[in-house]
């Protein structure tokens, strides 16, 4: 049986000036992500990673070509023909994000920041799920502490537990376990299979780590904004 795709772009591109220079972050790129699993994208640093995956996730609008997204009936929806406040509701309830940096709001707790799809978003809080998430992380006895007295690892599980919390049909993670030691990262990856094989989430995940990338079912290498090679 044919694998379905959920998420494809036709010539990517995103360009920058730079001086007189035209810098191709991500150029020419066609890609396709499949339902259900893990793709995981590697490079070197500066190869144009994270780049691709703001505009996959609907956060940085490309300079050409498209980005398709099948949506829940099975249509096939141009991420960039969307206006913004379509595209803005859109991203809140398909897609959920953990950023290299945490993104995290300072003022809120631990529990407040996992909970703003909730709160902002309109998502379904799942109390059940929500607890289980909450111990599957080891976040129970930092809920009500806030970002600046939770340790770099503590934020970044915090992080996933937010972009987790609506369910997202893709979840979009910039180098996950960057702030994580290996046992947490390990835990992580499993609770990232978890969400593929009980809730058949999709999830495309940029990393250095290739001991993660090797756990994935498609493997993009990208350099130089142009790719390099795919592992399957």
């Amino acid at each position: 049986m044919s694998q379905i795709t959920v998420l494809q772009t036709k010539n990517l591109m995103k360009t920058y000036r730079q001086g007189e220079n035209t810098v191709y972050a991500v150029n020419r790129l066609n890609l396709s992500f499949p339902y259900a699993r893990l793709s995981a994208i590697i490079g070197p640093s500066g190869s144009g990673k994270s780049t691709l995956l703001h505009i996959l996730g609907g956060l940085d609008e490309p300079s050409g070509g498209e980005v398709w997204v099948r949506t829940d009936d099975g249509r096939e929806q141009n991420l960039y023909a969307m206006t913004e406040k379509q595209l803005t509701a859109f991203r809140g309830k398909q897609f959920g994000f953990v950023y290299q940096n945490y993104e995290l709001l300072p003022v809120m707790t631990a529990m407040e920041n996992i909970l703003i799809p909730c709160i902002y978003g309109g998502a379904y809080f799942d109390r059940d799920w929500f607890n289980r998430l909450v111990d599957i992380l080891e976040l129970g006895n930092r809920l009500h502490h806030l970002p600046s007295e939770m340790s770099g690892g503590e934020q970044q599980r915090v992080a996933m537990a937010r972009a987790l919390i609506h369910r997202p049909r893709i979840l979009f993670a910039d180098e996950p376990t960057g702030n994580l030691d290996s046992r947490h990262a390990t835990e992580l990856m499993d609770l990232l299979s978890l969400m593929r094989e009980e809730h058949n989430q999709t999830v495309v995940m940029v990393t250095h780590d290739m001991t993660l990338a090797a756990r994935a079912d498609v493997v993009y290498r990208i350099l130089d904004g142009g790719l390099d090679g795919v592992g399957i």
